[in-house]
């Protein structure tokens, strides 16, 4: 991975949630050659209570950056500060992502929270996106890219 680009949403991060869309490049070989291309993922970070109106607002940000992309992202969500969420939230979760899945080639989800784990992996069978927990983000970021 050679380049990373962010940029945060402020007015997310006053809702207790931040956004940043990241475009990373990795190297892949095309006819025996090394080639650059970009491969876009986007990282969603929340924290403290994620309830269904701010969670709503992200998925109103993402979806602006889907529209801006001509082949599915990878999708990172970064728990590890979040403390807690409605069950509201959860369920519009797992509708938006049944709804989008064909538009998002997988979902890296960061938590320390073992219990989580077990839900985000109910929550992909719900989906029927491909979702995966993980303890670090550099690792979710590896999945999906």
């Amino acid at each position: 991975m050679a380049n990373a680009r962010a940029a945060p949403d402020c007015n997310a991060a006053r809702r207790g949630c931040c956004v940043r869309s990241v475009v990373r490049t990795l190297t892949a070989p095309v006819r025996g050659r090394g080639h650059t291309a970009p491969v876009p993922h986007h990282v969603l970070t929340f924290t403290d209570t994620l309830t269904e109106p701010a969670l709503r607002a992200h998925f109103e940000g993402l979806e602006r950056f889907l529209a801006q992309q001509k082949a599915p992202i990878g999708l990172v969500v970064d728990c590890t500060a979040m403390t807690a969420y409605t069950p509201e939230a959860r369920a519009l979760f797992v509708e938006w992502h049944r709804a989008h899945r064909e538009r998002i080639r997988a979902v890296g989800i960061v938590t320390p929270n073992m219990l989580w784990h077990m839900i985000v992996r109910t929550m992909a069978l719900a989906s029927g996106q491909t979702m995966r927990p993980f303890v670090d983000l550099e690792r979710a970021i590896a999945f999906v890219s």
